[in-house]
């Protein structure tokens, strides 16, 4: 039976899977967040490729860390050995546990997607959008936001943020050849860049990649995300994980796969953009044309994005604490009514259960790519793959 599980639910199950996984699983605390929470961290395999993941940077993309326990018992199941042998994976199944809790805590209260409310389960304990917190553009007037009241609020400095810090550090530790960040919202997967609509230095083979995923993919309903460059193809967003690792930390590929958009607002979504979907993979624009591409598409996109600072003013602030959570769990369909969380994640059993393992099979295909083509790429210079050169020249 399909089922979300709470916050605290999540921690405790990867206890239990690391007790019980035929690899080693190490589970390590991090640090603890503004509400008491851990921030932990699961690695998993031997290889001398590294992944690093992170799911739920965004509480209210409640779906997320469910794939996060997806992969990691599928990598525990015993049936990944070879993949094991080649990579080792790092993961934060829940980036933002604190922005989750609130989530967990509005089961039954019909949270509407205006609500101020919604825009808190995004942020963390001190309501902030990490996804806008890294420094990488921080700044940025347009593609984040100096309001505290803002959905999009970047906080009052770059890596402000304990769990901005912690990312930090931890790529810093893992040099990941390969960096995604899981979000629901929309149906697509984005390379660098997201804050201006130029690519990165290796969209090209970051764009194959992504193809192979697209294409390779046996997706739930037949719904294959987009793919492109984040800046082009989505709107522009500043001071994001994706960029930032990509930037300081050098990985060879750094993604942003948003695994999930409501049907009915499927066109909606591609009208905000300015894009039909036959577009989004198309040859992507350079230049000054990109630049005037993208400047028709800044945010906010999202309705749940959309509340007026003087209608936030006049509402109270959530706040959630790890000492006072509850191990439970909830059916789909029990989420029905709240308009919040039917736009982040489905709420029906079979949508669940297909997008989680559509989503786990597309990480596994984008790890074994990513394997072969640094296995190639060291081949043809002698060892030296062209992966090392980007870490030198991004």
């Amino acid at each position: 039976m399909a089922v979300y599980h709470s916050t605290k639910a999540l921690l405790e199950g990867l206890v239990a899977l690391a007790a019980s996984c035929s690899s080693t699983l190490e589970l390590k605390t991090l640090n603890t967040t503004n509400d008491g929470w851990p921030l932990r961290s699961a690695s998993i395999g031997s290889g001398p490729t590294k992944v690093l993941l992170s799911f739920g940077i965004h509480g209210r993309e409640y779906m997320t860390s469910e794939i996060a326990m997806s992969f990691l018992t599928r990598l525990c199941s015993g049936d990944e050995h070879k993949l094991l042998n080649d990579v080792t994976f790092t993961t934060i199944p829940i980036f933002n546990p604190d922005g989750r809790a609130r989530t967990d805590a509005a089961l039954g209260l019909g949270t509407g997607i205006r609500d101020q409310s919604c825009g808190d389960r995004r942020k963390n304990g001190k309501f902030v959008d990490l996804n806008r917190n890294f420094d990488w553009d921080w700044d940025d007037l347009v593609a984040s936001s100096g309001d505290a009241l803002s959905t999009s609020y970047r906080g009052p400095a770059p890596n402000s943020e304990i769990e901005s810090q912690t990312l930090d550090a931890l790529a810093g530790a893992v040099k990941p050849d390969m960096y995604i960040d899981i979000h629901t919202g929309t149906l697509a997967m984005y390379s660098p860049w997201n804050h201006n609509s130029s690519g990165a230095p290796n969209t090209d083979e970051a764009i194959a990649l992504l193809n192979k995923v697209a294409t390779g993919t046996s997706w739930h309903r037949d719904q294959r995300p987009k793919f492109g460059v984040g800046g082009i193809v989505s709107y522009l967003a500043s001071g994001t994980a994706a960029d930032f690792v990509f930037a300081k930390h050098h990985p060879r590929y750094a993604f942003i796969f948003e695994t999930y958009l409501e049907a009915a607002n499927a066109g909606n979504t591609e009208s905000r953009m300015g894009i039909s979907s036959a577009d989004l993979t198309q040859k992507l624009p350079r230049g000054a044309m990109a630049h005037r591409v993208a400047a028709n598409r800044r945010p906010p996109p999202r309705a749940a994005d959309s509340l007026q600072p003087q209608e936030l003013r006049r509402l109270a602030l959530q706040r959630s604490t790890f000492a006072n959570a509850t191990v439970s769990s909830s059916k789909p369909s029990e989420w029905v009514g709240d308009s919040c969380f039917e736009y982040f994640s489905p709420t029906d059993d079979e949508g669940l259960e297909g997008l989680v393992r559509a989503w786990t099979s597309a990480l596994l295909l984008a790890s074994r790519t990513l394997v072969v083509d640094m296995a190639r790429d060291a081949s043809q210079a002698g060892g030296t793959s062209v992966g090392q050169g980007l870490r030198r020249a991004v």
